[in-house]
């Protein structure tokens, strides 16, 4: 139980992350600094391949957890 708590928060934090890089980005491209807006899709794109990681994760613990304590 634990572990699926830790993972899904990980995953929030990388979900809210991208998002305000998102918004920074937004701004940063309207603007003639183009070279900050890609650095900021680059890590938005990080980030929101951390939160698919994480996703993925919190199923499989589940999951797991589920077979352990032999819940529905």
């Amino acid at each position: 139980m634990i572990m699926v708590v830790a993972a899904s928060r990980a995953s929030m934090g990388g979900y809210i992350s991208s998002q305000s890089i998102k918004k920074i980005n937004k701004w940063a491209s309207h603007e003639i600094c183009k070279v900050p807006a890609t650095i900021a899709y680059v890590f938005c794109a990080f980030f929101g391949f951390q939160v698919l990681f994480g996703i993925i994760k919190v199923k499989k613990l589940d999951e797991r957890e589920r077979l352990v304590t032999r819940t529905t």
